[in-house]
């Protein structure tokens, strides 16, 4: 994993795209004070779901039409680090389409419209009895395209796992699941980065993570979570694997990049 120059939002249009905006809350964040990553997967979420509802794809157009938007692939890079009390602005647009996938773009911004960093998704859009993916473009309505990409990414599959250098395991609560009654995509990532050595939390924090989504988890599920080290020039690196305890199923493949704890310039 290769770190690229940080984002610029200058060269974009973003006031048109604003559509969600939050403040870091004490409960949003972690130790070192700032917003914790899974949290930042959250803000995400969120963009994209009142941003679908104003372009006229949102839940009710799903329930109506008898679809449901899968979160394939998301690449997170973060500059830096929102903390207690800053202002967090989240500028998203559909950037595209690649084979099945509807991509979406994301930038964090703060309130003087500096970015703290940029995400880009992979989307599928599949049907709601048999969770067969369509073709996007055949079924939504005509959506504004905006062909810029934040982070070019293809979405092609990660590396899998030579070996396991540290793993953890979780059981799926009630609580992880989302109204598709399977586990929010944002708890895979919870799962995979918690499984990091205690020793790497208590000097780094994620700053760009990579996700592959393949399978489905639910209820009751208990799943592994494995993860071997990156030989690296800098910060730490890792490879993730997710997998269902029961039958072996990999449900999602990561692969993170991580530097120093973020501290309040």
């Amino acid at each position: 994993m290769k770190a690229d120059a940080p984002y610029s939002p200058n060269s974009y249009d973003l006031a048109s795209a604003v559509v969600a905006e939050h403040k870091v809350r004490g409960y949003e964040a972690g130790i070192a004070r700032n917003l914790k990553f899974v949290n930042c997967l959250h803000y995400l979420q969120d963009a994209a779901e009142i941003h679908a509802d104003r372009i006229g794809v949102g839940l009710s157009w799903l329930r109506d039409k008898g679809f449901l938007w899968v979160l394939s692939g998301y690449h997170i890079r973060l500059d830096r680090y929102p903390m207690i009390g800053d202002s967090v602005r989240v500028a998203t647009w559909p950037s595209g389409w690649h084979r099945l996938f509807a991509l979406r773009e994301f930038v964090f911004l703060d309130a003087e419209d500096r970015a703290y960093g940029a995400a880009t998704s992979a989307w599928l859009l599949i049907r709601a009895d048999d969770h067969h993916p369509v073709r996007p473009r055949e079924h939504l309505p005509d959506i504004a395209i905006r062909p810029r990409r934040v982070l070019e990414d293809p979405f092609g599959r990660l590396p899998p796992l030579d070996h396991s250098d540290h793993s953890a395991s979780f059981r799926v609560r009630l609580h992880d699941l989302d109204v598709n009654r399977h586990v929010n995509n944002a708890v895979y990532v919870e799962w995979a980065l918690e499984a990091v050595p205690p020793e790497t939390w208590d000097r780094f924090r994620p700053v760009e993570v990579e996700v592959r989504f393949s399978a489905m988890a639910f209820s009751g599920d208990t799943v592994e979570a494995d993860v071997e080290r990156i030989p690296t020039e800098s910060g730490p690196a890792f490879r993730h694997r997710i997998r269902r305890s029961s039958d072996g199923t990999e449900l999602a493949r990561l692969r993170s990049r991580w530097n120093t704890l973020p501290r309040r310039a």
